[in-house]
């Protein structure tokens, strides 16, 4: 399956920036670039030289992506480019869509290092000695705002884009635990609500 036939520009830099590992760490607009030219060739291509990729087209394909009407990255071009929690649940969707299609096909995951699982399994402890994991598992209960925010260790200062990421970040780690998932969602509303009601 050819991407192009499927994914507009501005979801082929969201894809590239998923391949690039923009959950863990910014990217570059540069290897957004290349990314993207590697997964959809010619699509970022100048007019008159197609073989030279256009890194304003890319750039502002990315702005789109950042939008409020799709928000699927966070960054700027200085700062380098991060999925959103919306961006990596669409961009793992579309990659296991385009499955099978050659070199551009789904992103396997490598086996986590030592250190990695390490991490993993600190985290894992850590979310289940909170009271809203235990509060949520053992009867259901909706956790409070102040018990959201010690899952995702957000606190006044965390606002924004670093919010956005530190949950994203925390969906990813554990996106092969589809309890957890339902957890962070169910967390993550409670913390939306109250942003919503203070709006």
């Amino acid at each position: 399956m050819v991407l192009t036939n499927w994914l507009r520009q501005s979801e082929i830099v969201t894809l590239a920036v998923y391949r690039l590992n923009g959950v863990s760490a910014p990217v570059d607009t540069e290897d957004v670039a290349i990314e993207a030219n590697r997964l959809a060739p010619g699509m970022f291509s100048w007019r008159k030289y197609k073989d030279q990729i256009n890194l304003e087209l890319v750039r502002v394909n990315l702005s789109d992506a950042k939008k409020k009407s799709h928000q699927l990255l966070t960054g700027s071009g200085n700062e380098g480019w991060r999925l959103t929690k919306k961006g990596l649940q669409w961009a793992q969707q579309a990659d296991t869509k385009h499955e099978g299609g050659g070199e551009a096909s789904a992103v396997v995951r490598l086996p986590l290092s030592p250190g990695e699982r390490k991490r993993l399994e600190r985290e894992r402890k850590r979310l289940q000695t909170t009271s809203a994991w235990r509060n949520w598992r053992n009867g259901g209960n909706v956790p409070s705002l102040a018990e959201s925010k010690e899952v995702f260790r957000i606190d006044s200062y965390t606002i924004g884009a670093m919010q956005e990421t530190k949950i994203t970040r925390l969906v990813d780690m554990f996106s092969d635990e589809p309890e957890m998932l339902v957890f962070f969602d169910v967390v993550e509303k409670v913390i939306k609500e109250d942003e919503d009601e203070h709006e």
